[in-house]
């Protein structure tokens, strides 16, 4: 018996085969630097650890993302390549129990809203706290898998547990929940935040290299517009090589569509996120 999974109303998935039953119908998830990416019938390049598939139809490597989008360029490639790898550290099993659900912007069972809350600011705002770390957890407040529409923090009773509509579970977390302008919209977010945690953590690093609080928002926009644009000038050329060239000024008039959207909403515009 084959078991199937529809993913989100978008496409349907084989348990047994490990595959979609329908190549991905987006450009979305082509990157032209992984060659996985061209297998549309993959699920997230099959990397499941480390990329999510919000809709079947778009897996990323979030955190890495949002960590160098952020500060590259303020620290250096070494000490980039450390806050990534820390980052990614943090997603382990075994730092994912309910007594850390906290440094994940989730709370445990049993525990309020508001002392998660407060245990999570704790954590992000402790000098001993690794920067690292710190960067994972204020990048887990903004994630649509970890916090409500409010930023209150969905339960975790952790991996393999039985759940309820007000928790989270390993498959609703890997899966995602919201569609990407909704996700560009927090991806803003949390670069921002990220910046920010920056400034609070190394002010005089920050200031050596032009961020403040006071330049923080001309740097952020600075850093969202180029990041989409490189984004979208990279779907454009996976589509043309994807589709030819019949297809030239279909994809180049959506996709410039689609990067002023996708500029609007992850500068703090959320009516610009609704499709």
């Amino acid at each position: 018996m084959q078991l199937i999974i529809p993913i989100r109303g978008a496409r349907f998935y084989s348990a047994s085969l490990g595959r979609f039953m329908s190549p991905d119908p987006s450009p979305m998830g082509i990157s032209l630097r992984d060659p996985q990416s061209w297998n549309k019938y993959s699920y997230v390049r099959n990397r499941v650890f480390s990329f999510v598939d919000q809709n079947g139809k778009w897996p990323k490597p979030i955190h890495e993302d949002i960590t160098t989008v952020a500060l590259q360029g303020y620290v250096s490639d070494a000490v980039l390549k450390q806050l990534v790898s820390r980052n990614t550290a943090m997603d382990r099993i075994s730092n994912q129990t309910t007594k850390n659900a906290y440094q994940h912007a989730m709370r445990a069972p049993g525990q309020t809203p508001e002392d998660a809350s407060n245990a999570t600011w704790d954590f992000i705002m402790d000098k001993n706290t690794h920067f690292g770390d710190a960067l994972h957890t204020i990048q887990d407040y903004t994630s649509p898998t970890h916090t409500n529409a409010s930023f209150q923090p969905y339960q975790w009773s952790g991996f393999f547990k039985s759940f309820t509509k007000d928790e989270i579970n390993p498959i609703s977390h890997y899966m995602g929940e919201n569609n990407p302008n909704a996700d560009w919209y927090r991806f803003g977010m949390s670069v921002k935040l990220s910046m920010a945690l920056y400034i609070e953590r190394f002010p005089v690093a920050a200031e050596l290299n032009g961020l403040t609080y006071e330049t923080l928002e001309r740097h952020y926009r600075e850093r969202i517009t180029q990041y989409i644009d490189a984004y979208y000038t990279g779907i454009f050329a996976a589509a043309m090589m994807y589709s030819g060239r019949n297809d030239y000024f279909y994809y180049l008039n959506s996709i410039q569509r689609e990067s002023e959207v996708a500029r609007f909403c992850a500068m703090g515009a959320p009516a610009a996120c609704v499709n």
